[in-house]
């Protein structure tokens, strides 16, 4: 005899099927939390038109531009809170 042979552990049907399910849906769940994880990571910035106008009103456009971009908010989110300031808004929903 040659060694130790390995030989595989023989489960029955139902016990594989088992663990089988049990690891796919502990899969699931990981998955599903780092997807949370991940959107969590991106705040939303979601400003009303009267905010916009408070804080440009209050601090000035460059100065309240500058705030939104040092805290994350990115271009498209800019131009539509400049859309907030022409002189014929539209409202926002």
């Amino acid at each position: 005899m040659r060694g130790h042979e390995w030989r595989r552990v023989k489960l029955p049907l139902k016990t594989g099927i088992k663990m089988l399910m049990r690891s796919i849906a502990a899969l699931g769940l990981i998955l599903a939390a780092c997807q949370g994880a991940a959107a969590a990571d991106q705040p939303s910035h979601n400003v009303s038109c009267s905010q916009v106008r408070f804080y440009v009103a209050l601090y000035s456009l460059p100065v309240a531009e500058n705030y939104a971009r040092s805290h994350g908010a990115t271009d498209a989110e800019i131009e539509k809170a400049r859309h907030c300031l022409s002189s014929n808004p539209q409202r926002q929903v």
